[in-house]
């Protein structure tokens, strides 16, 4: 028995059956006839058959949805903030504040609006005349990033008044010598890491209402760090490498670390309710120095971080930690 094969040729919708060419020779009657939908077969001659199928139309793919720009927040100053404090809050950097505000200090004034943006970077207005191309030259990133970051084409036309973000963006160069009173400026250059993985702020760096503390300078009361609230046993670690220089009780501090970072910087770690470094133990960024407590002269459980220049104590300055972190 000879087996017929077919060969299938589609064309227009017309499909056309021919047998292989071991069933040429044989009975075209033989030849199988197809109905598809029921539309007939034909014969069309040398043992082909013709079926006509009706062609679907590809349905085109749905467009992606254009992403939302991102939006900043408007925050009203409130009495006792700092430009330090609403960074922390919205968990931006210093500089980030700054520059989405076309501030040049630190200085600030209760009942000013603040732009703040979605994150670390910059907002900012388009300029008249302004493109991607020379936006991006101004703020220091690619026009890549720019349109990215902004659902653009990268042929977009820019308005005047255009509200952007610009991830990673930089604006003019940052004073840090006319802080307000009481603050202590120092190099924006050296960064640390945070201490805490997971913190909420209750006290900040400078001038504060807390009867508790001291009297310096132009400040009723002045707070020499910055107090971060987390759970009790929480890991504390060294913002930097550096040498444990004290390591013990503290009275007022409870339980306390200093670690010596080089170039006469310092910082402290207060309240804590076990400390895990001895004193002249080397550290690195990230290693655990103790655990977070209330010890001390404490309201609650927290920990006091401080940064000095020089020796903590007569002999040293308290510097601004809001400067040194990221």
């Amino acid at each position: 028995m000879i087996l017929a094969v077919a060969a299938i040729v589609v064309v227009a919708g017309l499909v056309v059956v021919a047998p292989s060419i071991f069933g040429r020779g044989t009975d075209p009657a033989a030849t199988a006839r197809i109905a598809v939908g029921g539309s007939p077969a034909r014969d069309i001659g040398e043992g082909w058959t013709a079926v006509t199928l009706p062609l679907t139309p590809i349905a085109s793919p749905s467009p992606s949805p254009t992403p939302e720009p991102p939006q900043p927040t408007r925050y009203r100053i409130k009495s006792g903030d700092t430009i330090y404090s609403i960074a922390a809050k919205f968990n931006l950097r210093m500089s980030s504040v700054m520059w989405s505000n076309g501030l040049t200090n630190a200085l600030i004034h209760v009942g000013r609006w603040l732009t703040l943006p979605p994150s670390d970077g910059l907002m900012t207005a388009v300029v008249d005349g302004e493109t991607l191309e020379t936006l991006a030259d101004r703020v220091h990133v690619v026009a890549e990033t720019i349109a990215t970051a902004n659902g653009l084409t990268e042929d977009a036309v820019l308005t005047k008044g255009q509200l952007l973000f610009i991830p990673d963006g930089r604006g003019p160069k940052i004073d840090l010598t006319h802080l307000p009173p009481g603050l202590s400026g120092s190099s924006p250059l050296r960064k640390f890491s945070w201490p805490l993985a997971n913190w909420q702020l209750s006290q900040t760096f400078g001038c504060t209402g807390f009867w508790a503390e001291p009297r310096l300078g132009n400040c009723a009361h002045f707070h020499g760090g910055i107090d971060l609230v987390a759970a009790v046993g929480t890991p504390v670690r060294a913002v930097g490498a550096g040498t444990v220089t004290f390591s013990g009780w503290n009275g007022g501090g409870g339980w306390m670390v200093c670690i010596n970072h080089g170039q006469k910087i310092t910082t402290c770690y207060a309240h804590m309710y076990a400390l895990t470094v001895r004193v002249g133990a080397r550290v690195q960024r990230g290693t655990m120095v103790g655990r977070l407590g209330g010890t001390g002269n404490s309201t609650g459980a927290h920990l006091h971080f401080e940064i000095w220049k020089g020796p903590r104590g007569p002999d040293g300055v308290r510097l601004n930690p809001w400067v040194y972190l990221p």
